[in-house]
């Protein structure tokens, strides 16, 4: 008797595991992932930290001057590190915040550096042209 009830209770249990995993995994699947630097809403607020907005209107006057164009990969990083700095504002992590708010001036500094360069380089070179 005994011998017939193990295999059923064997069984059950692998069927018990099973339907746990499996609805474990459609939980997970109702709750994506946010990508990198989208999951929070900080950043989509306005901040009360003035450093904050001069650096944001910053970016956005280097990302009308062109910065997208000439150099998107330090946008894109600079825009990371303005979020972050939106966040850890937030989140009342001031020190933090200076922090990287240190390196986003640092990089949009580098944008400005470059973008000089590059229309010096321009101009130089329509001058040697005519």
């Amino acid at each position: 008797m005994f011998a017939l009830l193990i295999p059923r209770l064997l069984f059950a249990r692998g069927c018990l595991i099973a339907s746990s995993f499996a609805l474990a995994c459609a939980i997970q699947g109702c709750a994506p992932w946010p990508a990198s630097a989208e999951g929070g809403l900080a950043e989509r607020e306005t901040s009360s930290s003035p450093a904050i907005f001069s650096a944001r209107e910053r970016f956005e006057a280097l990302a009308r001057a062109g910065g997208l164009d000439s150099s998107p990969g330090r946008m894109s990083e600079a825009r990371e590190l303005l979020v972050r700095a939106h966040r850890e504002h937030a989140g009342g992590l001031m020190a933090d915040a200076e922090v990287t708010l240190f390196h986003v001036s640092a990089k949009l500094d580098a944008i400005e550096d470059f973008q000089r360069r590059r229309a010096a380089k321009h101009r130089s070179s329509r001058a040697d042209v005519e």
